[in-house]
């Protein structure tokens, strides 16, 4: 045997790795990942925040507690950018009052994020709740087991009746006539009538005509994608004098403003310039429209013709049911 063989029955020795080729992480606030946080934003990059913004990032992702350099950057970058929207959007910096589940789902439906690719939005999403999570108290945000958030079909909850008088307070006060008539319209056919936003886009005076009794005040005809098919849905009283004016205001024309034919929903810049109170969640159509439904279904319009105004074929009840006024059904169960 050779004096260079190694003995049978001795372990095989193993070249030691060099340090910085297998690095050891000792804990979440190993120097490495707190340099990492504290480095943020690097120099090359033009953030133009003050210093009080910077902080709000680097704090929030400290919270969070995360175990690599790696992550710790990912969650500075995603949050960086839902900083620099929501600066924009003049919100307040503070955890509860912007990192809240509707604020993310404007970020991510707004601007360039509605051209990502799904894996992305929902690792963006991800990520955001993550420092969500660690930095607020009161947001309702769902448990980390619940996974319906992340749901793209699931039910938005409708608006409470206070909200809904608080949007056209606010419609009433946006700074400008093409804001106001928009935000009007958003709320007159999508709370009165259940229309999509796709299909207010393309109403025109031409389209609202009144009722032939004294118990529908006006009828809304919709069409989906600006074809002629549709179907013509009766709108909320309350919206009676509204509608009136509104076909005075623009007898020609989108009542909802200009619109582009090619995006799926292309007043959706407009809604991002809508001016709201941050004490209101953010103006969704989808929640109007769901609103809507809660509410004729709490009125006890039969399932059938609300499908039919609705215009689709069936409900998610299951998902409803949080959402719809409790009675006392015994006696109706009972025949009475």
């Amino acid at each position: 045997m050779s004096e260079h063989t190694s003995p049978r029955n001795a372990a095989p020795t193993t070249a030691e790795e060099p340090e910085e080729a297998s690095p050891v992480y000792r804990g979440p606030h190993s120097a490495t990942v707190l340099a990492t946080i504290d480095g943020f934003p690097r120099v090359q990059q033009a953030v133009l925040w003050e210093a009080q913004h910077i902080e709000f990032v680097r704090n929030a992702v400290r919270a969070v507690d995360p175990k690599t350099p790696k992550t710790a950057y990912k969650l500075l970058t995603a949050l960086a950018g839902f900083t620099t929207w929501a600066l924009g959007q003049d919100l307040p910096l503070a955890p509860d009052r912007v990192l809240t589940p509707d604020r993310v789902d404007e970020y991510l439906s707004t601007g360039r994020r509605r051209d990502l690719a799904p894996g992305t939005r929902a690792t963006l999403r991800t990520q955001l709740r993550r420092v969500a999570r660690a930095t607020t108290r009161t947001a309702p945000w769902p448990a980390e087991t619940d996974h319906a958030y992340l749901r793209p079909n699931r039910f938005l909850p409708p608006y409470s009746p206070a909200q809904i008088e608080h949007y056209w307070d606010a419609a009433l006060l946006q700074p400008t006539v093409r804001l106001r008539q928009y935000m009007m319209c958003l709320l007159i056919f999508a709370h009165g009538a259940g229309l999509r936003s796709i299909e207010i886009r393309a109403l025109t005076a031409a389209d609202i005509t009144p009722g032939a009794s004294e118990e529908v005040g006006w009828l809304v005809h919709a069409r989906p994608r600006g074809t002629d098919r549709g179907r013509t849905v009766p709108i909320l009283r309350r919206y009676d004098r509204a509608v009136a004016q509104l076909r005075i205001d623009r007898p020609a024309g989108a009542l909802a403003g200009r619109y582009n034919d090619d995006p799926d929903d292309p007043l959706a810049k407009i809604r991002g310039q809508l001016r709201l109170p941050t004490s209101l969640p953010p103006l969704d159509p989808r929640r109007l429209r769901n609103t809507w439904l809660c509410e004729h279904l709490d009125r006890g319009v039969a399932l059938l013709p609300l499908l039919q105004a609705a215009g689709v074929r069936s409900l998610r009840v299951s998902e409803m049911l949080p959402y719809l006024r409790e009675v006392n059904a015994t006696a109706r169960l009972a025949g009475n």
